[in-house]
């Protein structure tokens, strides 16, 4: 008979903000349809936080749990776009991290915090802020708030790897020469870390991938053909948060359509986002979106929700199961 032998509570993306919504900066040059967005996105923001406790008083509610993992995104910060670098964003970033650890019934150690966007600082198709970006006063920051930027850890025969997507495909063309070395050499460092962890364990049962954004996918799987590091017959698992809700992956999906636009509809949707620059970013990044499909297909991707959702779609978390005859069972809990 096959006992339970670890609960894993996964969160993500609660987006708890360090200060008001409406005093966070670097969200201009955004045009009336921009602001239009932001507009309902600020509406949105007006209640991650009550959501965010919310959960935590579910999650508080059911137990001990062995592990928690945090899947990026925990907090917009003063700059929205440049990552945890005021005091400001460290001493509420804080106070988040101390509601988890004081609300959820776990070990602190046990706790295990992936980087997101707005903990690294970001530049996206649709970024407004010209000094944004990912820096070294951002990981810094993180480290000595969070820990390292990746780690891993096993349970018997289930393998965690935690990885930074932000490492690996956030642009680091703005930063000085210096930065940039020790950003790439971070890079090579997780890359590493990757097969040195599965050149150490000649064979494996299930492992588990941890991320923020899926897109670093293609750059993993990379790795895979390039260092053979899965040959041993393992089972992989994918699970990312920023996407916020499983609806997210139909946007995706029609986005990578409508870039590739083959039918008359598509081809009218990609004039009219292809009319300024911003949409074009949109449409550049988005002409891998089906290729890009299939892999979180190959990964079995797992979306860990938003605990805020999105637009007041979805909200909550998940509980991973592990169980001692190497099977494993995902539980969805709304808030």
């Amino acid at each position: 008979m096959k006992e339970r032998i670890a609960r894993i509570l996964l969160m993500s993306d609660s987006h708890c903000m360090v200060i008001p919504h409406w005093k966070q900066k670097g969200q201009t040059e955004k045009g009336a349809v921009g602001w239009i967005v932001e507009f309902f996105i600020s509406i949105w923001k007006l209640f991650n936080f009550r959501f965010f406790k919310k959960a935590l008083k579910k999650a508080g509610s059911m137990g001990r749990f062995d592990k928690v993992i945090y899947c990026g995104d925990l907090a917009e910060c003063v700059w929205n776009e440049r990552g945890m670098i005021t005091t400001n964003d460290i001493h509420a970033i804080e106070r988040f991290k101390a509601l988890i650890e004081l609300g959820i019934d776990v070990r602190v150690n046990d706790i295990h915090y992936i980087p997101g966007d707005h903990e690294l600082g970001y530049i996206l198709p649709l970024s407004c802020d010209p000094k944004g970006g990912i820096s070294w006063r951002s990981i810094n920051n993180f480290e000595s708030l969070f820990g390292p930027l990746f780690s891993g850890f096993s349970i018997e025969d289930f393998h965690f790897l935690l990885l930074s997507s932000s490492l690996i495909i956030q642009s680091v063309e703005h930063l000085s020469e210096r930065e940039r070395k020790f950003i790439i050499r971070l890079r090579d460092n997780q890359y590493n870390f990757i097969r040195n962890y599965f050149a150490c364990r000649k064979e494996l049962g299930t492992v588990f991938l941890f991320l923020h954004d899926p897109d670093v996918l293609e750059a993993f799987h990379a790795q895979v053909l390039k260092y053979k590091v899965l040959c041993g017959g393992a089972t992989l698992k994918a699970f990312c948060g920023h996407m916020h809700t499983e609806a997210s992956l139909e946007k995706y999906q029609n986005l990578g359509h409508i870039a590739r636009a083959i039918s008359t509809k598509e081809k009218i949707l990609r004039w009219l986002f292809n009319r300024n620059e911003k949409g074009k970013k949109v449409m550049q990044w988005a002409k891998d979106n089906l290729r890009r499909i299939e892999l979180f297909k190959k990964y079995n991707l797992q979306i860990v929700p938003s605990t805020a959702g999105m637009m007041g779609r979805g909200g909550g978390f998940l509980i991973l199961n592990l169980y001692s005859d190497g099977s494993y069972e995902i539980k969805k809990h709304k808030i």
